[in-house]
């Protein structure tokens, strides 16, 4: 879909890329309104901005970079399972970062109002909830750390495994 260029968006309507074949966003994405994507996988390469808006990935999501999503007091939703051997941060102050399926990546930082995890994550990195998570599945970092402030609740029984040592919940 695009090259490496920045695109940018004016405007308040979305950005919406419906597409069976898998979809590569090899650009940075600085859209006035929302991003949606439905259909096949998406490999993610640039960083996506939205104004206060969502940011929405119905297929699989595999990284192909570090990436960092920020959706302002939006909504950032990976409906599919995330994957790729880089480190994704996905921010969304004021607003809800939600993943549904499994996420595997190099390390995870989220920050919202409100995060949900409904299935596991594993890292080789550090895993880092800023907000107030929701979690039901497993937690496991192999050299990494696991933080979650602004409190947790845990819909099931979970495990959380980490080789840095480091569990903290405030």
């Amino acid at each position: 879909m695009c090259s490496s260029d920045l695109v940018t968006t004016t405007g308040s309507g979305p950005l919406t890329v419906d597409s069976n074949a898998p979809l590569t966003i090899g650009a940075n994405l600085n859209l006035s309104g929302a991003f949606i994507q439905s259909g096949g996988e998406v490999l993610l390469g640039g960083d996506i901005v939205v104004n206060n808006n969502a940011i929405l990935f119905l297929g699989d999501v595999t990284l192909t970079g570090s990436k960092e999503l920020n959706a302002g007091a939006g909504e950032i939703t990976f409906s599919g399972a995330v994957s790729g051997d880089f480190a994704l941060t996905a921010t969304a102050e004021g607003g809800i970062v939600k993943f549904v399926k499994s996420v595997e990546v190099n390390s995870l930082t989220a920050t919202a109002n409100y995060i949900t995890q409904e299935e596991t994550v594993l890292t080789t990195g550090s895993i880092y909830y800023v907000g107030s998570p929701t979690i039901g599945g497993n937690i496991t970092s192999t050299s990494g750390d696991f933080e979650a402030t602004g409190g947790a609740l845990f819909t099931s029984s979970v495990d959380i495994n980490t080789s840095g040592n480091n569990q903290n919940i405030s």
